[in-house]
């Protein structure tokens, strides 16, 4: 008797210990927990062509509003503006990148590059780096968590010489009206040298670093050392995006098997998950940006044409937002 009082308590000991989902004889899986709810914040993509048109819309992809962003075209330059922005005198301000006409550098392949921050109305743009020396090799220019600093991706071209390559910053001013005026000074030295050209974007941590994808592998760079260290993610990674609390870095990638994917790696490389995947090898997941809250990704889906979907940071169903526009370009992000 005591023998079977033990053996049921065993069984419904081992009952409650199923993983939710599991199914177990004669009951049904338990469905899986309903997404977070939707976060305050705007999503910001580009449309369009060459000019870049800037575009907000809600989270769940509703209100979709053009915003007069696009960076004022002269004569030979090409530009875009990038969903980057600070907030400043109750504007949000977008860092653009130009090409500068008729400035090449060695072997005329460089075209020389200025950034530029754009106030949202359009009224006011700000060349930032008007230095002649100055080169910006990508237009991965980003705005610190707190709005106070910029960084861009680039190198001096000086005397007939190439310098360093490599991550520079510096601080931003502002007028009395709190506009965006320029930077306290322009970066003669780069505050993190990288060995290679190869830069496929970079994102700010909430304490001040910088993750940047260099060739396939993500290394975080130390301003206050000038120091980089491998975050050591098991596939080739691009498109690094940290999360708000500054606990992990999510990114795209491909699997081994070939199948694009979205994963994200504890900021102290402890651990590596996949939030999302698509059936189809030919079209990647490419650029992921964290919801404010950090309980949500959005990211694009596709080649040429993307359009950006949202997915839970923990993974499920990804939702379709721009089904009912083309989305220019891989640039998006969610404040």
């Amino acid at each position: 008797m005591k023998a079977r009082r033990m053996l049921a308590l065993a069984m419904v000991v081992a009952a409650w210990s199923v993983p939710a989902g599991v199914a177990v004889a004669g009951k049904k899986p338990a469905p899986p927990p309903p997404p977070p709810p939707l976060p305050a914040g705007k999503v910001y993509f580009i449309t369009g062509g060459s000019q870049g048109l800037m575009w907000t819309m809600n989270p769940d992809g509703s209100a979709k509003t053009s915003l007069p962003v696009g960076v004022p075209n002269v004569a030979g330059d090409s530009q875009n503006a990038h969903p980057s922005f600070g907030m400043h005198a109750g504007h949000r301000w977008f860092l653009g990148s130009r090409t500068i006409p008729g400035e090449y550098f060695p072997g005329g392949v460089i075209q020389r590059r200025t950034i530029v921050a754009v106030r949202d109305d359009g009224a006011i743009v700000t060349d930032l780096f008007a230095q002649a020396d100055m080169l910006v090799a990508t237009a991965y220019s980003r705005w610190s968590r707190d709005d106070a600093m910029i960084s861009l991706v680039g190198a001096r071209y000086v005397g007939g010489v190439l310098g360093p390559y490599g991550i520079y910053t510096a601080s931003v001013v502002f007028d009395a009206d709190g506009n965006v005026a320029g930077l306290a000074g322009q970066p003669v030295e780069p505050s993190v040298s990288l060995s290679s050209a190869n830069v496929m974007d970079t994102d700010w941590s909430p304490d001040g670093r910088i993750v940047a994808s260099v060739g396939g592998a993500l290394w975080i760079a130390d301003l206050a050392t000038g120091g980089t260290t491998l975050l050591p993610t098991s596939l080739a990674a691009s498109g690094p995006a940290w999360s708000p609390d500054g606990t992990r870095v999510a990114f795209s990638c491909r699997l081994a098997n070939g199948t694009p994917a979205l994963r994200s790696i504890t900021a102290s490389g402890s651990s590596e998950t996949t939030i999302v995947t698509t059936a189809s090898s030919s079209a990647g997941l490419s650029n992921p940006s964290w919801s404010p809250n950090g309980a949500y990704l959005v990211y694009g889906y596709g080649n040429l044409n993307p359009d950006v979907y949202r997915v839970p940071a923990v993974g499920g169903t990804p939702v379709n937002l721009t089904a009912d526009v083309s989305v220019y370009t891989s640039t998006w992000g969610w404040r």
